[in-house]
């Protein structure tokens, strides 16, 4: 009959410790990357045939305390260390631009809860007529303790569904 509660316990105990909090980083939109210094260690998020682009990219600024830590089950990982922050965007861009409907991508700073802007995610834009229906992506952030960062590759239903994307204004005349 002891055992029971011990269950329940050593069950919270894994469930707090396991569900890490989220919001570890906030997103800021980022235009301006003049007078960025240092390096970063650059994960590119693809699927696994490589064949539609990559999905998404992560810039961990180096040296800094804080570490990234990517989990992209069904998706391959390229890293790429030592980079500037425009080498690691043009890397990215490079990788996006393999899919016919990409024009661009988008930048935000990670900001972690003591301000320092500890990284950088590059989200890559489709056309909306070739991709209207086509997956928007989306990284959720969970604080794993000790400096480290679990970011989460989430796979969204249709590309306006991102609120960070930024509006587009509708063609009028």
């Amino acid at each position: 009959m002891r055992r029971q509660p011990c269950l329940w316990i050593l069950f919270l105990i894994v469930l707090t410790t396991s569900c890490a909090q989220y919001g570890a980083v906030q997103r800021v939109s980022i235009k301006n990357t003049q007078g960025v210094t240092g390096t970063f260690t650059l994960y590119i998020m693809q699927d696994e045939a490589g064949s539609l682009g990559a999905r998404a990219a992560i810039a961990d600024r180096e040296g800094d305390g804080v570490t990234l830590v990517p989990a992209v089950s069904d998706y391959d990982l390229k890293t790429y260390k030592g980079l500037s922050l425009s080498h690691a965007i043009e890397t990215s861009r490079a990788a996006f631009s393999i899919h016919c409907a990409y024009t661009g991508h988008m930048l935000r700073g990670l900001v972690a809860g003591n301000g320092e802007t500890v990284g950088y995610e590059i989200i890559p834009d489709y056309t909306r007529f070739i991709c209207e229906s086509s997956p928007s992506v989306y990284i959720n952030y969970f604080d794993m303790g000790s400096g480290r960062i679990r970011a989460v590759l989430n796979i969204m239903g249709k590309v306006e569904d991102d609120p960070l994307r930024p509006q587009r204004r509708a063609a009028t005349q």
